[in-house]
């Protein structure tokens, strides 16, 4: 169900200018672009393995920064669903397994609930056609100083 897969929506703020970070996610935890924002969103499902997240190599700072993402359900909307009691719950884990902190998203999703944007999917398969994030939560982290690598 949406309560073990998410969707990100991921954004670095660090100072007045956003500093370049490099994404190493897999091709197929791809769930679409944003088609007004243009804002790409990862589909991934819930675990302790950071390989198995979106892995963000964060560039180097003196001081630290500031991470900021939106956290989302994931939920598949067929024309059957009746609506349902959604919690995700992500762990934020540094390249060494060290832990950010856990942070969790809950609500009621109505059938005939619309997320914000559309996604344009990347995926062709039949069961993502109806898979769509669902409700936001924006995260914030400070990150440490020096180079830092992140699994979400």
């Amino acid at each position: 169900m949406g309560s073990v897969i998410l969707s990100l929506l991921l954004a670095l703020v660090q100072g007045s200018a956003a500093p370049t970070f490099d994404i190493r996610a897999k091709d197929s935890l791809i769930l679409g672009k944003g088609a007004q924002s243009g804002a790409t969103y990862y589909d991934v499902i819930i675990t302790r393995q950071p390989a198995s997240g979106v892995l963000i190599k964060l560039p180097y700072t003196r001081k630290g920064g500031k991470l900021t993402f939106d956290l989302h359900h994931r939920i598949a909307m067929a024309p059957e669903f009746t609506g349902a009691e959604v919690t995700t719950v992500i762990e934020i884990l540094t390249g060494g397994t060290n832990s950010f902190g856990t942070f969790t998203i809950s609500g009621k999703i109505g059938p005939g609930d619309k997320f914000a944007e559309t996604i344009v999917k990347s995926s062709a398969a039949e069961m993502d056609k109806y898979v769509t994030p669902m409700a936001t939560k924006t995260i914030t982290i400070d990150t440490r100083p020096g180079p830092q690598s992140l699994s979400i």
